[in-house]
């Protein structure tokens, strides 16, 4: 089993078993539930069939009770009319003319149109007939009967309807001949306002009404039936006409009844028998049992044949939709192939906005940064192996210069040319400091050192330079690459104070973990144009030092204020802050803000131009 399941992970792509796995699950839910179908299915059939039928009886009973609902309606809006009641109240004390009889005939007709009914009203003493449509009971005009339907009358009240039952059982042989039902008529009571009967209000569902509520559903062989509370029929068809007695079910049961028996045909029949709401009348529906069966078992075989058509169809979109979707992986796999060799320069560019074309465009930044990486790795080693080959050159010890230097110094001060031994002084002190090779100095040697090379210049100019220095306690102490504030003053003496007597301010202070120094001078400043070429030209990030240094491979490493900028960039890197500020005819300040603990190479972005 381990070494079928090891063949099939190393004989397929990652699409085929995408593809094969998304089959699986989709065919073996369909597998099993045929399987089980095909076990379960003669007792789920049959349940399905009693559900199926009983949800059928129920649609028929809500239409039934719906159409007796509208009926008893129609007969309350006829006893409780505005213009019929007051004439019907008159009939004891005189009988109704002929206008009146007409208007009431009118609003029977009204009544009755839109519901499939025909209405009458007969007088107590049935001498006066009212109808819509012309139609009297043929009951009324049997003394013996009508005498025996009023005493029953009375015994209810004028609210409540009487179910006198199919017209054919009440003597009305009008709807005799082939068909074998009758309409239905019902009763009511109506009354003066002293509750004195003065007439008989009839309705009559016609058999139209009554074959549409009660449809025959013929493509399974469903028949529905009216029964009393005796189980006979009211409203039937050939094989149980009215008045015959429906020989199965328990007729006095309350209910819903449903159970598959044999009937005279000889066939298993569904027969579910429910009582309407409206009285004590019962709704039967019998459908042959191998017939609906049939039925539900072409919809199965219907529902079999869709979901192995719709299986196929979504198995065929799977393939294309996977084949679309591994276009893109694919080619981010075959760019990885070639990255892998060496190829450096492959590039996927898929222009896509999800998430397959993020991916591809983060892998693309990948690379570009892998190749810039290495480049810069490439640079930098460079320029480590110049430094070191410049501190290697510097380490060699100048001993003969500082002795010619002392010697020089000791003649002049027996010469009494105590202002030149006093530069001589200065200048062996720069040179110690220079030759010494420390990469790193406390910011009180590096002070000291601006003192001694102030010194140094001022006999050179026709204007000396003074020299400020603040340092507060806790950054005297701190550590900072060498030379970082000599090429600042320089570039004051030079360029702010060429010719003119002035003052260079230098403060350093701290803040949390940052150690701030600030030089400034009272020079001739710089127009705002010349100051923004200048900060372009200094500060850049530390791609753009060593994209510089590439392009200056023969040059010098640096010197000035641009050199203090690379330096310190190389050195802190997204850490350093570094400004330039100048006011024509007022001054210029250079300030630079970085971490008090050194920190060697760091971040590449850049901080400069705004505090």
């Amino acid at each position: 089993m381990k070494r079928i399941i090891n063949g099939f992970r190393n004989r397929f792509s990652f699409k085929q078993k995408l593809f094969i796995w998304v089959v699986i699950c989709m065919l073996l839910p369909m597998v099993f539930s045929v399987i089980n179908l095909n076990i379960s299915s003669s007792q789920i059939l049959r349940e399905r069939l009693i559900q199926s039928e009983e949800n059928a009886s129920e649609l028929t009973e809500a239409n039934v009770s719906n159409m007796i609902d509208n009926v008893i309606q129609t007969m309350n809006d006829a006893t409780f009319n505005n213009d019929i009641q007051p004439m019907i109240s008159s009939l004891r004390n005189e009988p109704l003319g002929a206008r009146q009889i007409l208007e009431i005939n009118n609003r029977l007709s009204s009544l009755s149109r839109n519901h499939n009914i025909s209405l009458s009203i007969v007088s107590a003493e049935k001498d006066q007939v009212m109808s819509g449509s012309g139609w009297r009971p043929a009951f009324t005009e049997q003394q013996s009967v009508y005498e025996e339907f009023q005493s029953r009358m009375e015994e209810l009240s004028s609210f409540q309807v009487r179910w006198l039952g199919p017209a054919s059982q009440l003597g009305d042989n009008t709807f005799s001949g082939d068909y074998v039902n009758s309409p239905i008529l019902l009763s009511r009571r109506l009354t003066d306002y002293n509750g004195e009967t003065t007439a008989y209000l009839f309705a009559r569902i016609s058999r139209t009404e009554l074959d549409r509520v009660l449809l025959t559903d013929e493509d399974v062989g469903r028949r529905n039936l009216l029964l009393d509370r005796e189980g006979n029929v009211l409203y039937g068809n050939e094989d149980y006409v009215p008045g015959q007695e429906f020989p199965y079910g328990d007729n006095g049961r309350a209910g819903k009844e449903t159970f598959v028996t044999t009937m005279e045909d000889g066939k298993n029949h569904v027969i579910v028998r429910q009582d309407l709401e409206q009285r004590d009348w019962s709704l039967v529906s019998y459908v042959p049992y191998q017939q609906a069966a049939n039925s539900l078992d072409r919809a199965y075989q219907q529902n079999f044949f869709i979901q192995a058509g719709a299986f196929l169809l979504f198995t065929l979109i799977m393939l294309f939709v996977i084949h679309r979707f591994f276009r893109p992986i694919q080619r981010l796999v075959y760019t990885a192939e070639k990255v892998e060799q060496g190829h450096l320069d492959m590039r996927n560019d898929l222009q896509r906005h999800d998430e397959i074309g993020r991916l591809s465009t983060s892998f693309d930044h990948m690379l570009d940064r892998i190749q810039e990486t290495i480049q810069q790795t490439k640079t930098e080693q460079a320029m480590k192996r110049k430094a070191e080959m410049e501190v290697l050159q510097s380490k060699i010890q100048p001993h003969f210069l500082f002795n010619i230097l002392n010697t020089i110094r000791i003649q002049m001060f027996k010469d009494g040319n105590t202002e030149n031994a006093k530069l001589i002084t200065s200048l062996g002190t720069l040179l110690r400091a220079i030759y010494r090779g420390s990469e790193w100095v406390t910011l009180t040697e590096e002070t000291k050192q601006l003192e001694e090379y102030v010194k140094l210049i001022n006999p050179m100019r026709k204007y000396a330079v003074e020299l400020e220095q603040e340092v507060d306690a806790d950054a005297a102490a701190e550590k900072v690459p060498q030379f970082i504030l000599q090429p600042v003053i320089e570039n004051a003496c030079y360029h702010g104070l060429p010719a003119a007597a002035g003052r260079i301010r230098v403060r350093a202070w701290t803040e949390d973990t940052m150690l701030c120094i600030e030089v400034s001078d009272n020079g001739k400043g710089l127009e705002p144009e010349k100051l923004a070429g200048i900060k372009r030209a200094l500060f850049v990030n530390k791609e753009d030092i060593v994209r510089d240094y590439m392009k200056q491979k023969n040059s010098m490493f640096g010197i000035g204020l641009k050199n203090v900028y690379d330096r310190m960039k190389l050195t802190y890197g997204s850490a350093l802050y570094m400004d330039l500020e100048s006011t024509l005819h007022e001054g210029t300040t250079v300030f630079m803000r970085f971490p008090r603990t050194q920190r060697g190479l760091m971040g590449d972005e850049s901080t400069a131009g705004g505090r």
